[in-house]
């Protein structure tokens, strides 16, 4: 297989340039083929103007959209972004290589992507029509090809966990995953995250080598993450929403564009709940209506008295006022109550 990696560290002695040498390593130990494009030093030019276009007449106004689909098709686009559009489409894998800076990709390689994906190869193809809207969302000119990310970052696991301050790490990716990858019909697999970058010793770091290696020996093993296809009946066209027999009610976000997966367990409680059994004693405060609600109040019932241990005095609650002089007292269950003679 042909595996492209793209790589940007401004660093050749970085841990990020230690994990580039590990994977392409393992991947052309396991037979692949593999390319580098390390844009640092390649000397990338990372913004997008009327360069990028030979072709734009001089007065002409640069609409980048428009700009970019006809320097495709007419193949006159410069000869750096042709050369990288010529690696795509010879790999069968890309991997995609960054430390995380500012929860993104760098600069150099966000213009990579806006130069390389070009109109009329990453986007804009296929059909537009009330039944299909284009070829994107896991169809397009990369469909049946992987895409990974391998990503550094400073800070702890669970700094991008679940309930982490940094947020969970596969919502920080889900542009690049879902708006940049999947969108342009690449199959994406998990993303490679070594945290504590900066903290990372020589033990750490054959740890973290070790767990690389296995990823890229299962490369096309792996299973992708399970998106939601665009034309594949999960999205009414062409307002682009759920349908109703996706499985998306009540999961906005992030987790609409993923498919649920089936989980074994007990089936869910239908119909009525059960009563409530209240413990002899218990009140059980209950909603009131009308100007009870209004004015706060609730009705209360009261199950059967509790039972009273053999010897234990009779209490009540106090008459209204104060106590009257020289009745005995005592304290039962945290008040002060009045005995009954």
């Amino acid at each position: 297989m042909n595996v492209l990696l793209v790589f940007a560290h401004p660093d050749g002695r970085s841990l990020n340039a230690a994990l580039r040498d590990v994977t392409v390593e393992t991947l052309k130990a396991e037979g692949h083929a593999v390319r580098v494009s390390d844009l640092y030093a390649q000397g990338w030019k990372s913004e997008v103007d009327r360069a990028d276009f030979p072709s734009l007449p001089l007065d002409a106004r640069l609409k980048v959209p428009s700009a970019s689909h006809d320097g495709y098709a007419a193949g006159a686009l410069t000869a750096d972004v042709l050369a990288e559009q010529e690696k795509l489409l010879w790999a069968d894998a890309v991997i995609l290589q960054f430390p995380l800076w500012w929860f993104h990709m760098p600069a150099i390689l966000k213009g990579w992507v806006d130069r390389v994906f070009a109109y009329g190869l990453a986007y804009g193809v296929g059909e537009h029509s009330d039944r299909r809207w284009g070829d994107r969302y896991g169809e397009g000119t990369f469909r049946g090809k992987r895409a990974m990310l391998v990503v550094t970052a400073g800070g702890w696991a669970e700094h991008y966990s679940a309930r982490g301050v940094n947020v969970p790490i596969e919502d920080l990716l889900f542009p690049t995953h879902h708006g940049m990858l999947f969108y342009a019909g690449f199959e994406v697999l998990p993303p490679f995250v070594a945290y504590q970058a900066d903290r990372l010793t020589e033990e750490g770091f054959e740890k973290v080598a070790g767990q690389l290696r296995t990823r890229m020996r299962s490369l096309f093993a792996t299973p992708p993450i399970a998106y939601r296809r665009q034309n594949g009946g999960d999205y009414a066209i062409p307002k682009l929403r759920a349908a109703a027999g996706a499985g998306a009610a009540g999961r906005p976000g992030l987790c609409a564009a993923r498919r649920a997966r089936s989980r074994a367990g007990p089936p869910r409680r239908t119909g009525p709940r059960p009563a409530r059994r209240l413990r002899p004693g218990r009140r059980l405060r209950l909603r009131a209506s009308g100007p009870a609600r209004r004015s706060g109040r609730a009705r209360r019932l009261r199950t059967a008295p509790r039972p009273r241990a053999p010897g234990r005095p009779r209490c009540a609650r106090p008459a209204a006022g104060r106590r009257p002089a020289g009745s005995p007292a005592s304290r039962c269950g945290g008040r002060r109550w009045r005995r009954r003679s």
